[in-house]
C-alpha cells in the first residue's frame, strides 16, 4: 500500500511496427507515453488529421447519446406506455457505465460494425432534424392559435375584411381593457364595433381613407396590433385546419419517437464504440508524443517497476529488431503517481483522497490513514447503531447484489465499513434509532444492548466525556499528521526540520494528552511526566524557530514564531468539536422524533398509528439522510484541512496508462498483473 516505484522505459523499433507496439501497450494497461527526448535527426508527426477524424466520429456517437437520452425520457412518459411496454432495451436503457471489464482485443472487435452503427447514427441525425422542424411547426401553429382565439366569434372570412376606394379597414386587438378615452378621439363618422375579449379588447373600425392615418396614430397608443391574417377562411376554420395539422404532426412525432425505440437495442454497441474511439483518440495523440526518423520511431513512457520484465517481454514478442531498455528516474524527472492500494483503502482513496489530490511520486501515501481516520471519525459522528447498521446492510447487499466491476464500488465499500465504525460507537454510546434508557430496558433485546453500553449521551459527566473524546481523537490525528511530515522531511534529507518543527509537536501533544489523562484519573506522577514531555516538545519547536539565526533579534523572532504559530495548532484541535456536536445532532433529532410520534395515537386515536408511522419513517429517514451527508462533508473537511493541512499537498500527476480513459466499459489489466501474481506463485 504505497506509491508505487517507476521506471522509464524507451522504446526503439521500425515505424511499421509502431501501431502494433502502441496497441500491445494498451493491452498491458500499465504504460503512460511521456514526450520523448530530442535527438538529432529526429523529429515529431502531429497526426492532426487522425486525431481530427477521431474526434469527429467521437462526436457524432456523443451526439447519439445525448439525443437517445432525450427520447428515452419522452419514451417513458404516459402516451407511449402501451407502445413500448415490451420493448425491454428501451425500458432498461442506462447511459451511463457498463459493469463490464474487458480486455482491449474484446473492445476493438466492435470496429468491425463500425458502418452498421454509424448508419444507425446517421438515420438519429435525420429522426433528430426532422423532429426539430415538427417542434418549429407546432410552435408556430400553437402561436397562430393562440392569436385566432381572440377572433373565434367572427363569422366572416378574413380576407373579406380589407379596404375599399373609400375606407379603411381597422380589426384587430388591444391588451388595455378601457379604451373609451382613445375612442373618443376617433372622428365622429368612424364605425366603430369592440367586444371585450380575452386580456383586453377586440376592435373592428371603419373610417374613410382621409382620416386612416390620424386613426393609426390614435391606436398605436393603447397598443393596437392589427389582425395578421387574411386567408379566405373563418377563424373557426383557420382553427379547425391548424388543429388538423397539429394533430398530423403529433402523429408523425409519435412515429418518430417509437422508430428511436427500436435504436436503444444497439445502444452498448454504441458504448464500445465510443469507448474504442476514445482509446484510438489516446493512441493518435500518443503518437504525437513520440519522435521518429524516415524509418523509425522512438517511444518514451513510464511504467511500474513492478510490471518491468512483463513490459519488456509482451513489447519484445511482438515486433522483430525493437529494442528496449529501463532506468531509474533522473533528479530533474517527475514521473506520475502510481498508488496501489487493496479493495478497502483504495475505496477511501478513490472518494476522499483523490477529490483532494494525487500524492507526490516519492512521497507518503495518506490512503492508509485516512481510511483510519475517516472511519473512526464518521462512527463518531453518526453515533446511531440502528442506523449504522442500516448502512452496513444496505451498502453490503448493492455489492453483492450489482458486483460493481473492478473498483467502480468503492462508494458502497466505504460507507459499508463507515457503517460498521457507527455500529461500534453507537453500540458503547448507546444510541439505537433515537431510543432513550428507559424504552430499551423495556424488552431483554434492549436490556442486552444496554448492557454494552459505556457513555450516555444524555447524562452530563458522560456527554463531558464525549467531548474529551472528540478533542482527544482530534489531537491523535494532528500528531499523526506532524508525524508524517517529520518522516518525509527526512526522507528530503531535512533532518534538523523534521524533529524541531515537526517532531516537536508530536512531542507536545502526547505529552499534553497524558498529562490531562493523569490529571483525570488524579495519578500526579503521570500528569507530572506529561507535562516534563510536553515542555520538552516545546523547547525542541523553540530551537527550531532560532536555529540557522545569527543574531539575537533574529533568534528572538523565530522562536516567538513558532510560539505564536501554535495558536493555529490549538485553533485545529478546537475544529475537532464538531465530532462532538454531530454525535449528540443523531441522537436528539432522533429522540424528537420518537417523542413526536409516541404522542399520536393519544391525540388522535386510531388515526393516530398511522401519524405515527408516518412520522416514525419520514422522521428517521430525514434524520438518516441530514446527518448523513453533514457527516460526511465534515469528515472530508477535517481530513482536507486539519489532517492534510500538516503533511500532504496533493500535487503529483496521476497515472494515467495508455487504455485508462474509458468512458462506458472497463478494460482489464489482469493481463498484466495475473502474470506478476503466477510469476510470485512459480517463483516464492
Amino acid at each position: 500500500m504505497s506509491v508505487v516505484k517507476m521506471k522509464k522505459l524507451s522504446v526503439v523499433g521500425h515505424k511499421k511496427d509502431r501501431r502494433r507496439i502502441l496497441r500491445e501497450l494498451t493491452e498491458l494497461g500499465v504504460v503512460e507515453v511521456s514526450i520523448a527526448s530530442e535527438f538529432n535527426g529526429t523529429f515529431v508527426d502531429k497526426h492532426l488529421v487522425t486525431c481530427e477524424t477521431l474526434a469527429k466520429k467521437i462526436a457524432r456517437l456523443d451526439f447519439a447519446f445525448s439525443f437517445l437520452q432525450e427520447c428515452h425520457r419522452e419514451l417513458k412518459k404516459k402516451e407511449f406506455f402501451n407502445s413500448i411496454k415490451d420493448n425491454q432495451s428501451c425500458l432498461n436503457a442506462k447511459f451511463g457505465k457498463e459493469n463490464v471489464v474487458m480486455r482491449y482485443e474484446e473492445l476493438s472487435s466492435i470496429v468491425k460494425d463500425e458502418y452498421e452503427l454509424f448508419t444507425e447514427v446517421d438515420s438519429l441525425f435525420d429522426i433528430n432534424s426532422e423532429l426539430s422542424d415538427i417542434r418549429t411547426k407546432k410552435t408556430r401553429i400553437s402561436s397562430q392559435l393562440s392569436q385566432l382565439d381572440i377572433y373565434a366569434e367572427l363569422d366572416i372570412n378574413f380576407s373579406q375584411i380589407k379596404d375599399t376606394k373609400h375606407t379603411s379597414v381597422f380589426l384587430g386587438f388591444t391588451d388595455i381593457d378601457n379604451v373609451s378615452d382613445a375612442l373618443s378621439l376617433l372622428p365622429q363618422d368612424a364605425i366603430v364595433r369592440k367586444k371585450t375579449a380575452l386580456n383586453g379588447c377586440l376592435l373592428a373600425i371603419i373610417v374613410f381613407k382621409s382620416d386612416a392615418e390620424s386613426v393609426s396614430r390614435t391606436l398605436s397608443s393603447i397598443n393596437f396590433r392589427r389582425c395578421p391574417f387574411n386567408e379566405a377562411l373563418t377563424p373557426l376554420e383557420m382553427i379547425e385546419n391548424l388543429k388538423s395539422q397539429l394533430e398530423i404532426l403529433n402523429k408523425r412525432r409519435k412515429e418518430l419517437y417509437l422508430t428511436v425505440a427500436q435504436r436503444f437495442s444497439h445502444l452498448k454497441e454504441l458504448k464500445l464504440l465510443y469507448d474504442f474511439y476514445l482509446i484510438e483518440l489516446q493512441k493518435a495523440e500518443t503518437m504525437a508524443k513520440c519522435r521518429e526518423t524516415i524509418g523509425s520511431f522512438i517511444i518514451e513512457a513510464w511504467i511500474p517497476e513492478e510490471s518491468e520484465l512483463i513490459v519488456l517481454s509482451k513489447i519484445e514478442s511482438t515486433a522483430a529488431g525493437v529494442i528496449c531498455k529501463t532506468r531509474d528516474p533522473e533528479p530533474h524527472e517527475t514521473p506520475p503517481s502510481f498508488v496501489r492500494n487493496n479493495k478497502i483503502v483504495g475505496a477511501f482513496g478513490d472518494n476522499i483522497t483523490a477529490t483532494f489530490g494525487t500524492p507526490e511520486y516519492g512521497g507518503i501515501d495518506p490512503n492508509p490513514f485516512v481510511m483510519f481516520f475517516y472511519c473512526l471519525f464518521f462512527g463518531f459522528m453518526f453515533s446511531d447503531a440502528g442506523y449504522g447498521l442500516i448502512m452496513t446492510v444496505a451498502c453490503a447487499l448493492i455489492i453483492l447484489i450489482k458486483k460493481p466491476a473492478k473498483r467502480s464500488g468503492g462508494f458502497f465499500v466505504m460507507f459499508m465499513f463507515c457503517g460498521l465504525s457507527t455500529v461500534v460507537w453507537g453500540t458503547l454510546f448507546g444510541g439505537w434509532f433515537g431510543l432513550t434508557s428507559d424504552q430499551l430496558s423495556g424488552n431483554a433485546l434492549g436490556r442486552f444492548l444496554l448492557s454494552m453500553q459505556v457513555l450516555n449521551s444524555m447524562d452530563g459527566t458522560d456527554i463531558l466525556i464525549m467531548f474529551g473524546i472528540a478533542l482527544g481523537l482530534g489531537v491523535v490525528q494532528l500528531a499523526a499528521g506532524f508525524l508524517l511530515n517529520g518522516v518525509e522531511l527526512i526522507k528530503k534529507k531535512k533532518a534538523a526540520s523534521a524533529i524541531l518543527d515537526n517532531f516537536s509537536w508530536v512531542i507536545i501533544l502526547t505529552g499534553g494528552g497524558v498529562a490531562v489523562f493523569g490529571i483525570l484519573l488524579t495519578i500526579s506522577p503521570l500528569s507530572l511526566a506529561g507535562g516534563a514531555l510536553a515542555g520538552l516538545g516545546l523547547i525542541m519547536l523553540l530551537l527550531g524557530g532560532a536555529v540557522g539565526k545569527k543574531n539575537p533579534i533574529s533568534i528572538f523572532a523565530g522562536a516567538f514564531k513558532n510560539l505564536y504559530g501554535s495558536i493555529n495548532v490549538f485553533s485545529d484541535i478546537l475544529s475537532y468539536s464538531r465530532l462532538f456536536s454531530l454525535c449528540l445532532t443523531t441522537g436528539i433529532i432522533g429522540m424528537v422524533i420518537n417523542i413526536i410520534a409516541g404522542i399520536m395515537p393519544t391525540l388522535l386515536s386510531y388515526a393516530g398509528y398511522v401519524v405515527a408511522f408516518v412520522i416514525y419513517a419520514g422522521g428517521h429517514l430525514f434524520n438518516f439522510a441530514i446527518n448523513a451527508l453533514g457527516v460526511y462533508v465534515h469528515n472530508s473537511r477535517l481530513q482536507y484541512v486539519e489532517f492534510f493541512g500538516k503533511f500532504f499537498t496533493g500535487e503529483g500527476h496521476p497515472f494515467n496508462p495508455l487504455g485508462s480513459k474509458t468512458k462506458y466499459v472497463f478494460l482489464t489489466d489482469g493481463s498484466v498483473y495475473e502474470q506478476q501474481e503466477k510469476q510470485k506463485i512459480s517463483n516464492p
